[in-house]
C-alpha cells in the first residue's frame, strides 16, 4: 500500500510543547502534528519544503530538532489517500471485538468491548496523530505498574519515563540498540521474576537443556596446566638485571617530572555522579543501580533528544 502512496514528506521531533508547536505549524496547510511522545517532546509531520521552513524557524528559537528515518509523512494530512487505501484494503476482513482490554494511542483510551476496530479505525490510525501521552496517562492511571516495549529499540521506555516519575514503576526493553539480543531479553525477564512475577521458564528453552558456553563437554575432557622447568643463564641475568635497572632509572625522571605539575582536587565527584545517574535513570527509565561510569549511554536507548532534555 505504501508503493502505491504517492505522499512525500518529512518527520521530525521537536523538544517543545504542545501549545508551542501548534503555533509553529499554523502557517503550514501541509503540515500536523504526528505524535504527542511527551510533554515536551512532540513529532510533527507534513511536506519537505514546509517541514525545511519550520526547522529554520525552530532552530532560530533555539529549539531543538531531530530528523526521523521515515519513507513517507505517516500521521499527516498528507496520508489522507494513504489511509483510504489501507481501508479498502482492510474492508472485507472479518473484524472481533477485543477479548482483552488494551489502549490505543489513536484515541488515547481504552478501546471498549463495543467497539470494533474495522477498516475505519485502522485507516484513521494512519493519518492522524499517535497520542502516546494520553495512553500511558490512562495506563497509569488504571494501575498499571510494569510497561514492556516489544520492538527494536528501547525509544518508548524512555518515553514512558519521560511522561511518568511514578515510584515503583517497572519500564523494560526487549531489546536495545548495540546490545546482544538474547543479554537484553534475560535482563528483563530477569527483573521480571525479581519483581515477583512467575516466568514460564519451559516456553523460554522450550524444554532444551540450557547450554553453558566454554565449559568442557565432558569430565574426560581436560587441560593439561604446568610450570616448564627452565634453567636461567648468567647471561640471561644480566640482561634481566640491565632491563630493570633502565625501567628505574625512566620510572625515576618521569616522577621527577611530574612531581613539578602535579596538584591535589579534593572534590568529591561521588554526589555529582549520583545525581547525573538519577537523571539518566529518570529519562531513560533504566535503573540507576544499572548505570555505571563504564557504560556506553546509547545502549539504554539514550538518544540526542533525551541528550538535550539532560542539559
Amino acid at each position: 500500500i505504501m508503493d502505491h502512496t504517492p505522499a512525500q514528506g518529512r518527520m521530525v521531533g521537536v523538544l517543545a510543547n504542545e501549545a508551542k508547536v501548534r503555533e509553529l505549524i499554523q502557517c503550514y496547510e501541509d503540515v500536523s502534528i504526528a505524535a504527542i511522545n511527551a510533554p515536551e517532546n512532540i513529532t510533527v509531520s507534513g511536506g519537505r519544503a514546509s517541514i525545511d521552513d519550520l526547522v529554520q524557524r525552530a532552530k532560530k528559537e533555539r529549539i531543538f530538532i531531530e530528523e526521523l528515518e521515515v519513507s513517507h509523512p505517516f500521521h499527516s494530512i498528507l496520508m489522507r489517500d494513504g489511509a483510504r487505501l489501507l481501508e479498502a484494503k482492510l474492508e472485507n476482513l472479518k473484524y472481533h471485538a477485543p477479548n482483552r482490554r488494551f489502549i490505543s494511542t489513536c484515541t488515547g483510551n481504552f478501546i471498549t468491548e463495543e467497539k470494533t476496530l474495522n477498516a475505519a479505525h485502522w485507516g484513521r490510525h494512519l493519518e492522524e496523530p499517535v497520542l502516546f501521552t494520553e495512553a500511558i496517562s490512562k495506563a497509569v492511571l488504571a494501575g498499571g505498574k510494569v510497561f514492556i516495549e516489544i520492538g527494536a529499540t528501547a525509544t518508548l521506555s524512555g518515553l514512558v519515563a519521560q511522561n511518568s516519575t511514578n515510584e515503583g514503576m517497572l519500564v523494560l526493553p526487549s531489546l536495545r540498540k548495540n546490545k546482544p539480543v538474547w543479554n537484553q531479553i534475560y535482563e528483563s525477564i530477569g527483573q521480571l521474576w525479581q519483581a515477583g512475577y512467575t516466568i514460564d521458564w519451559k516456553a523460554i528453552y522450550k524444554e532444551n537443556a540450557v547450554r553453558i558456553e566454554n565449559l568442557p563437554h565432558t569430565p574426560y575432557e581436560r587441560k593439561r596446566v604446568w610450570l616448564e622447568d627452565t634453567v636461567a643463564t648468567a647471561s640471561d641475568l644480566q640482561q634481566q638485571l640491565a632491563s630493570e635497572s633502565r625501567n628505574l632509572q625512566e620510572l625515576g625522571t618521569k616522577e621527577a617530572a611530574a612531581t613539578q605539575e602535579v596538584y591535589f582536587d579534593n572534590t568529591d565527584t561521588s554526589v555529582i555522579r549520583e545525581e547525573i545517574r538519577d537523571m539518566i535513570s529518570q529519562v531513560t527509565g533504566v535503573s540507576g543501580q544499572d548505570i555505571s561510569d563504564s557504560l556506553n549511554l546509547f545502549s539504554f536507548g539514550l538518544d540526542s533528544l533525551m541528550l538535550v532534555q539532560l542539559g
